[in-house]
């Protein structure tokens, strides 16, 4: 999904390198393409051949993010994977002294101010 897409631009686009193809194919694929790259306008392609062209792209990075989505979707789901992501994780289940410094939403909520924390001294705003 990188390498022969990035081949077939880089045979058509008669100004970019293979490095810049391979560059292009992977941004748009990880989607951190940062649109510093773009496929031009191929060396006297005909306007109808531009225009499926760029039809054909667009369906490549559809059918490429799904790709991808699949692939991490399917290393994730790795007992490797997930042994991983337990080693780092959390080491088991939270106690209460865990919990100590952590404010519920509750907490945080301005209606559960004492009066007292008002400010007597301010003057109201308009």
């Amino acid at each position: 999904f990188v390498l022969l897409p990035a081949l077939v631009l880089w045979g058509l686009q008669g100004d970019c390198s293979l490095l810049e193809a391979v560059y292009f194919c992977f941004g748009s694929l990880s989607t951190i393409g940062l649109g510093d790259l773009l496929p031009g306008r191929g060396r006297g392609l005909h306007p109808v051949l531009y225009h499926l062209g760029q039809l054909a792209l667009l369906g490549y990075l559809l059918l490429g993010l799904l790709a991808m989505l699949l692939v991490v979707e399917t290393f994730s789901e790795l007992p490797q994977a997930r042994a991983l992501v337990k080693f780092f994780g959390s080491s088991g289940p939270m106690t209460a002294e865990d919990q100590g410094g952590i404010l519920g939403q509750d907490d945080l909520a301005l209606s559960t101010l004492a009066p007292s924390a008002a400010a007597p001294e301010q003057a109201p705003t308009c």
